[in-house]
């Protein structure tokens, strides 16, 4: 019965507001998922980046270095994928062709490059190789040596405080000689970032006791499980930590931006909550008498009302299966219609005899080559859900005034 009702209704002038509310709500679903695909594509790959080139997925602080056995033990763990020994530092930089400039320098082993499946993923050298087989080799971030004025083969100065003790610290220049330079894609890390041999970080930036253990692990979540594993093995001085802990600040504020992006977007849903609420209650008074009539043959309150309750549900089902198939085929293809509605702009622009083109999404402007995307499929679903019941909640609102309905009140108006 609701079937046959849903299709006489498109012959009345209700259809206008259905087809307002099913083109509404599908917009909202394809803009949401298209906003959370590439808000996913920058945090995702910016997070994998920091996990893989600037933080790890446990660090081990210890006062002293492990012995082989030891390190052999925790590689041999199910779930990890490399341990190595680490040191961070800060210093200035200095070329012959610039002023100093902050840097935050890593100290790790020159096999690094063999045993770290992640950072061999995710740098990219554009000059020269991984080489720190020598102690005065440096790895240069790709913005920082054009910062810096420097390529492959130029020798770089590096600030370095040594002496005996505290009180006597000198400042002392240390010379390096570049033998890569590296691109993540990101610029804070290319930006500011360089690697050299852990020997000469020990010696010249940081002491024993500011070494760490950085651990990589095959699935960055399982990270409590391996802690777990980890700590009876250790000496009582050591402790161990999950990159959740010491990534908690900015990881929470990429959560927060994210939430709060889903939130004001999500209002579009209740906007259109809202249409189809008062859609359905204007149908409702337009349909009185055959309402009555329906109760009045024997039709319960609960199944006349049923019959709106499923119109409302098929413009959800159709608006969410509609939004979600334009959604990804947007998010999939957003690059290529970027480019496209740059290059039409510009000849456009040409045939105006305008010298002036449109600047797209392109590597000078942003950092980037492409935008990126990443659709996670949790999503997707909750998303579709969603926008089903946020059409089918407005409904079943709009539809309680179908049981006061009396059918003799109304027969007897006709």
């Amino acid at each position: 019965m609701a079937g046959r009702y849903l299709k006489a209704s498109r012959r009345d002038k209700g259809l206008s507001s259905a087809v307002l509310s099913i083109v509404s709500l599908t917009l909202g679903v394809m803009a949401l998922l298209t906003v959370l695909g590439v808000m996913n594509g920058f945090q995702l790959g910016f997070m994998e980046n920091i996990l893989e080139v600037s933080s790890t997925h446990l660090r081990i602080s210890t006062p002293e270095q492990f012995s082989l056995p030891l390190e052999d033990k925790l590689k041999a763990l199910p779930g990890i994928r490399s341990l190595l020994p680490l040191v961070d530092s800060q210093t200035l930089v200095k070329s012959s062709y610039s002023s100093p400039q902050g840097a935050f320098i890593r100290g790790l082993p020159p096999q690094a490059w063999e045993e770290d499946e992640g950072l061999k993923k995710h740098l990219t050298f554009l000059e020269g190789s991984w080489d720190l087989a020598q102690s005065n080799n440096i790895l240069l971030g790709s913005e920082m040596s054009r910062r810096l004025g420097v390529s492959v083969g130029d020798s770089l100065s590096l600030l370095a405080l040594t002496g005996p003790k505290f009180s006597l610290l000198q400042p002392r220049n240390v010379e390096f000689t570049i033998t890569g330079i590296f691109k993540t894609g990101y610029l804070e890390l290319d930006a500011g970032w360089a690697f050299i041999p852990l020997e000469s970080a020990l010696e010249f930036f940081a002491g024993e006791e500011d070494l760490f253990y950085g651990i990589k692990l095959e699935n960055p979540e399982l990270d409590y499980g391996a802690m777990d594993q980890i700590k009876p093995l250790l000496p009582p001085t050591a402790t161990v930590q999950s990159w959740r802990e010491y990534n908690s600040s900015f990881f929470g504020a990429l959560r927060m931006e994210k939430t709060a992006m889903m939130i004001l977007i999500g209002l579009i849903f209740i906007i259109v909550g809202g249409n189809i609420f008062q859609s359905l209650r204007r149908t409702l008074r337009e349909r009185e008498e055959e309402i009555g009539l329906l109760k009045a043959v024997g039709g319960s309150g609960s199944r006349v009302r049923f019959i709106f309750l499923f119109e409302g549900f098929i413009i959800g089902l159709v608006s969410g299966t509609l939004g979600v198939g334009l959604g990804l085929l947007l998010s999939g293809n957003i690059n290529e219609i970027l480019s496209g509605t740059q290059t039409l702009v510009s000849f456009i622009s040409h045939l105006g005899a305008s010298e002036e083109s449109l600047s797209g999404f392109t590597s000078q402007l942003f950092y980037l080559d492409r935008i990126p995307v990443r659709i996670l499929t949790h999503e997707v679903v909750l998303v579709f859900v969603f926008a089903i019941l946020s059409s089918t909640i407005s409904s079943w609102l709009a539809t309680r005034t179908v049981e006061d309905i009396k059918p003799a009140t109304v027969l007897r108006a006709e």
